[in-house]
């Protein structure tokens, strides 16, 4: 049995990177997807060559950070300043009546994959934050992008449903967005076409954000899958004067998520070390996608 255990976001923060390395170095953290879009990109890019156990991916944005490409190239896609528009459901509506729109996207996506492999990163799984590559006329326009750049997994966010049975992680899904982002994967998928083949099971949308130790055990002892990926977002919120000056988090919406004391407990998580005694008697293999697409 394999996992990869991802962490989303990296690049967002002086923090965010922090927490990923330390994930990595004194945890069981195999795997991060990185942002072309946002201000720590640079640093993350340093540590990501300090540790080449750790695979990289690039975790597209349509709604946070600042676009690669010109803002007159991709007008309905950001403001005049280059910042993406922060609405999801602009982006479904656009996703379905606008033929420009989409254009747009798959020259901004290309653009954000161009950009990390000229900073010399081989990318090796491709995912987005929020899961828009999930909307699916989005979604084949990164299979396309996937094709041409060679990269063999794109996630597909399409989580089977479980609890974890200890109060409160049970009612955890309830009482905030991601049950609505859990059935919303759903509806995706139905207009989706994935080869079960090419399709590597997914954990982390009932739980985003709250995968403390008691989550984190409950999946690693329960998965049954030969090929998993779980997802967390560790972080600190630590934001450097020159991220501060280069990108405004308030503008983009995303101060909230970042100050969420989950981040830290989502790191204490994964640097629990009882978690590898569990993972031995499990007989799991943790992997990145570089590791997959190797073999």
């Amino acid at each position: 049995m394999k996992i990869v255990i991802n962490a989303d976001d990296f690049g967002l923060s002086q923090g965010t990177n922090i927490a990923i390395k330390e994930g990595h170095q004194k945890g069981i953290l195999t795997s991060a997807s990185l942002f072309a879009t946002t201000p720590a990109l640079s640093e993350a890019i340093e540590i990501a060559k300090q540790n080449p156990g750790l695979g990289i991916g690039i975790h597209l944005s349509l709604t946070w950070g600042k676009s690669v490409l010109p803002a007159n190239q991709i007008p309905l896609l950001v403001d005049k300043n280059g910042y993406f528009f922060p609405s999801y459901l602009r982006l479904i509506i656009l996703s379905i009546t606008n033929q420009n729109f989409l254009k747009q996207v798959e020259n901004e996506f290309d653009a954000q994959i161009n950009k990390l492999s000229q900073l010399g990163i081989g990318i090796d799984h491709i995912n987005s934050q929020q899961h828009v590559h999930m909307i699916p006329s989005l979604f084949s326009i990164v299979q396309k992008l996937a094709q041409r750049h060679r990269v063999k997994y794109v996630r597909y966010s399409n989580e089977n449903f479980f609890l974890v049975t200890n109060f409160p992680e049970i009612v955890i899904p309830f009482l905030n967005m991601n049950i609505v982002k859990f059935l919303l994967m759903k509806v995706f998928s139905l207009f989706i076409y994935l080869p079960a083949r090419r399709r590597v099971n997914f954990i982390g949308l009932l739980y985003t954000t709250k995968t403390d130790k008691k989550v984190l055990h409950y999946i690693l002892e329960h998965v049954d899958n030969k090929l998993s990926e779980v997802l967390l977002h560790p972080a600190y919120f630590q934001i450097s004067k020159s991220d501060k000056k280069f990108f405004d988090y308030n503008k983009q919406k995303c101060l909230g998520f970042m100050k969420d004391p989950s981040r830290v407990v989502e790191l204490t998580a994964l640097t629990n070390p009882n978690l590898k005694s569990l993972i031995s008697t499990r007989n799991i293999k943790l992997v990145s996608y570089r590791d997959l697409s190797k073999a």
